[in-house]
């Protein structure tokens, strides 16, 4: 696999999410968001079950984020148990981004039981939307975190948007 993509799950790495991005907001439609998101005590999975465990549920978020994402939309795995995404919405409105985040949840509080594997997980995500004109993904990245890092103290899956 080539250096632009994330030896354990084939994704994108970051810089190449970042510079795929940045081309992908010049020419793309006027709604997008960037969303950022990580498992829940993650290193407990890696504790408490193997290490081995938690890189096929790496795996299988990978495989998911690869299926959710469609044309003119891109992920990345950015370091551990963190992956970003540039999405849009469905029928260019916010209510369609939730509609399609609460999508996203369930399916990542699924991947578990796809795996055989007897545990609850909750995704925490952060999402900033897109300003026409915007084209620095790392500071939307950034926004995108800081809306996440937000919902430290909460247990269930969820996400947050920056703003």
């Amino acid at each position: 696999i080539l250096m632009d993509h994330d030896r354990l799950t084939e994704a994108w790495n970051y810089n190449r999410f970042l510079s795929e991005g940045r081309k992908r907001l010049k020419n793309a439609p006027l709604l997008q968001a960037i969303v950022t998101m990580d498992i829940k005590n993650f290193k407990v999975i890696n504790a408490n079950y193997s290490y081995e465990t938690g890189n096929d549920i790496l795996v299988g978020i990978s495989s998911l984020l690869s299926n959710f994402t469609g044309g003119g939309e891109c992920f990345a795995r950015i370091e551990a148990d963190k992956f970003a995404l540039l999405v849009i919405p469905e029928y260019q409105t916010v209510n369609g981004l939730q509609h399609r985040l609460d999508q996203l949840l369930r399916r990542v509080e699924q991947i578990p039981r796809e795996e055989k594997k007897d545990f609850p997980i909750s995704c925490i995500m952060g999402v900033c939307l897109v300003e026409p004109g915007d084209t620095e993904m790392s500071i939307l990245v950034d926004h995108a975190n800081m809306a996440r890092k937000a919902l430290k103290d909460y247990h269930k899956s969820i996400y947050s948007f920056y703003n």
